[in-house]
């Protein structure tokens, strides 16, 4: 009952008539919180010579920084207090009214507790008021209203601002006093002495990216070449490797001296693989097994910059590493995988595997089967696992039976209506699975794991 009336009160406020009369100041004022720590931020009214008895304001925060606890300042002093944290919009709604009491006077309308998330970014952040022509904010007006309804005003709204520091940041200003230190001691001959010198939105590399901009993306501000704009696209070693599917290509770049871009490959069954590359720059290749051990390489293939690599391999993991022929080289190119499997009984012959879906029951139906089939595999070698959606992720046809088996046309036909809810399902899954496979077993968890579509040949979903 308490909900249904706070929603109730906000919208008569909102939308009361608005009367044209000089304007009071909303303002919050500007704090310093550490990661991992929390502060207070006062909301506080000025500039005011009018009576009030309620008021209703919307707080966005950045996403950094949650909010824990609001709590009353002296100026409401005997008012109601209602407001609502929305934590995954990052606002907060507030209202505050009496029917007996009015407010005039300078002050501390609302006292906000803010904490700032371990993995929070340094630096300046916003705190706003919502404004009315936001059309994101749920109640987007922030008005003051008097005690009998018959008159709100909105005030000037003035946003305040939080800088979160580092635990080893002794200045205060979003740059850890060790990055500090580096950048003054890279140069000599600089005015660059003391931490205060150091201000965190110069560029004192001259890449373009200002002190504080590279310390939250993670690149050197005293290096020219290590820059956010110019951040590496795919990963330096097999453990940070960007995953690519089979018989696809990708796109790449060797954007500074000595990078190195590594691609991880699922290798289904025997069979022969090919990884080149197409560019204008000069590339080399390396070819590397599951445990990121070279077992081939090469850098101009017949006469031609860029590299090329075939070699027959087996089921499982391999790595493909491409970099510059010179250490200093850079450039862009684009990566392509194929791969043909050594096997007479494909279905529809030579091919990316693939799932076809024939047909799938409808909402609310409790009978028809999901059916379908695969095509470029052995059916032999493959399984499907179904997986259905309501509320979370359930193993189709049941636990005891996870597996759905191919027939040698490719054909399959999985029962996904087994549990008395099963018919309101609205999203199927289907993974194509290697046979010797187990796919995980769920009942109602709300993300299936990473290793389910990393074991998967190729997977489909039906949405309803």
């Amino acid at each position: 009952m308490k909900k249904y009336i706070f929603i109730t009160i906000i919208n008569l406020i909102s939308y009361l008539p608005i009367i044209v009369i000089a304007s009071p100041e909303l303002t919050m004022n500007s704090v310093i919180v550490e990661q991992g720590k929390e502060s207070t931020l006062n909301i506080k009214l000025s500039g005011n010579d009018k009576e009030y008895a309620g008021i209703n304001t919307t707080i966005i925060m950045p996403s950094d920084l949650i909010i824990t606890g609001i709590s009353k300042g002296k100026l409401l002093a005997g008012f109601s207090l209602d407001y609502r944290i929305f934590s995954n919009d990052n606002k907060a709604t507030i209202l505050s009214f009496s029917k007996n009491k009015m407010f005039r006077q300078s002050g501390t309308l609302f006292i906000l507790n803010v904490e700032a998330k371990k993995n929070a970014l340094p630096g300046l952040k916003t705190i706003e008021f919502a404004s009315a022509n936001n059309s994101t904010i749920v109640n987007s007006k922030t008005a003051l209203s008097n005690t009998d309804g018959s008159a709100s005003i909105h005030p000037v709204l003035k946003n305040g601002f939080i800088t979160i520091s580092t635990p080893d940041d002794t200045d205060w200003d979003g740059l850890p006093d060790k990055l500090e230190i580096k950048i003054i001691n890279s140069n000599d001959h600089d005015n660059i002495k003391e931490l205060s010198d150091v201000n965190p939105d110069d560029d004192f590399d001259g890449d373009g990216a200002s002190n504080l901009n590279e310390y939250q993306n993670g690149t050197d501000p005293t290096d020219l070449f290590d820059s956010p704009y110019n951040k590496d696209d795919h990963g330096n070693d097999c453990n940070t490797a960007t995953i690519v599917e089979i018989n696809s290509d990708i796109q790449g770049i060797i954007n500074k001296k000595g990078d190195i871009d590594y691609f991880k490959i699922q290798i289904p069954y025997e069979g022969r693989l090919s990884i080149y590359t197409k560019s204008a720059t000069d590339t080399k290749g390396i070819l590397k097994n599951t445990n990121c051990l070279t077992i081939a390489q090469n850098d101009d293939y017949e006469g031609d910059l860029n590299f090329t690599i075939e070699r027959q391999v087996t089921e499982g993991i391999y790595y493909a590493a491409v970099s510059h022929y010179s250490s200093k080289g850079t450039g862009k190119y684009i990566l392509f995988i194929t791969f043909l499997q050594d096997n007479e009984n494909f279905l529809c012959g030579q091919g990316k595997p693939s799932i076809e879906i024939i047909d799938y029951p409808p909402l609310n139906n409790r009978i028809q089967d999901l059916y379908g089939r695969v095509c470029h595999v052995d059916p032999i070698n493959c399984k499907i696992a179904v997986y259905i959606f309501i509320d979370g992720y359930f193993t189709k046809p049941n636990l005891l039976y996870p597996l759905t088996d191919i027939n040698n046309e490719g054909y399959w036909r999985c029962d996904v209506t087994t549990a008395a809810n099963d018919y309101k399902a609205t999203l199927f899954l289907v993974f194509l699975i290697p046979a010797d496979y187990q796919p995980p077993l769920v009942e109602g968890v709300k993300h299936l794991p990473e290793s389910l579509y990393e074991n998967a040949i190729t997977n489909l979903e039906i949405l309803r």
